[in-house]
């Protein structure tokens, strides 16, 4: 393929269509532009303070019962799961 060669200054209006012969990437101008878009989007989820603290408390109260449970000296063994089989 033969290249023409055609005399155009800055801002002259190009007498044809001129094409690349090869793409080149500004690899700064698309990290840039990657970074920006990651930005602009809304996260999926959430984490919520408020869920965080009342899972927490859950959580608490619960491993609270347990211990609870287990020492109450009123339930034999069985009732507080000790020694049962296929049980948890």
């Amino acid at each position: 393929m033969e290249t023409k060669r055609i005399d155009v200054k800055v801002g002259d209006e190009a007498p044809l269509e001129i094409r690349a012969t090869k793409e080149i990437e500004d690899k700064n101008a698309t990290e840039r532009l990657k970074r920006e878009a990651a930005t602009s989007v809304e996260p999926r989820y959430r984490i919520s303070p408020s869920v965080q603290m009342t899972m927490k408390a859950n959580i608490r109260e619960f491993f609270n019962k347990v211990r609870e449970l287990q020492e109450d000296e009123t339930l034999n063994s069985s009732k507080k799961g000790g020694n049962s089989r296929g049980r948890i």
